[in-house]
């Protein structure tokens, strides 16, 4: 699902949230912009992978905390677990690590769906372990 929406010309961050939305039957476009900024490793500088990125953002949506009383604990140890798991199956969390090359070839395009699909993967897989979904 997000590699097909990053083929259809979503960044990774916005096709990892996009795939969050539609799996949890959420319908706001207003999540998809606020991970615009993301792509191509925060705004093209190639460092934190937009699709991690965008990860972290479904899972704080799904588990944070919007009052400064709650506790964040549990979060962190959701979001840390689906962390690790990136890294531990794409060694890195850099862009410029991740997918090396123009942003508009077919290469680039190619690697990076598949990267937002792994990370769309991986949220789902970490979403079912601490039964978000």
């Amino acid at each position: 699902m997000a590699a097909e929406n990053y083929r259809s010309g979503n960044n990774c961050a916005q096709s990892v949230m996009k795939a969050f939305l539609e799996i949890c039957e959420v319908e706001s476009s207003n999540f998809i912009k606020m991970t615009t900024g993301f792509g191509g490793g925060i705004s093209m500088n190639e460092e934190l992978c937009g699709a991690l990125a965008g990860g972290i953002i479904a899972l704080s949506l799904a588990c944070g905390t919007s009052s400064p009383n709650e506790k964040r604990k549990k979060c962190y140890k959701i979001v840390n677990d689906y962390y690790q798991n990136f890294i531990n199956e794409l060694k890195s969390t850099k862009c410029k690590e991740l997918n090396i090359g123009d942003f508009t070839s077919p290469e680039h395009i190619k690697k990076c769906s598949h990267i937002s699909g792994m990370s769309a993967k991986l949220l789902i897989e970490t979403m079912k372990k601490f039964e978000l979904i």
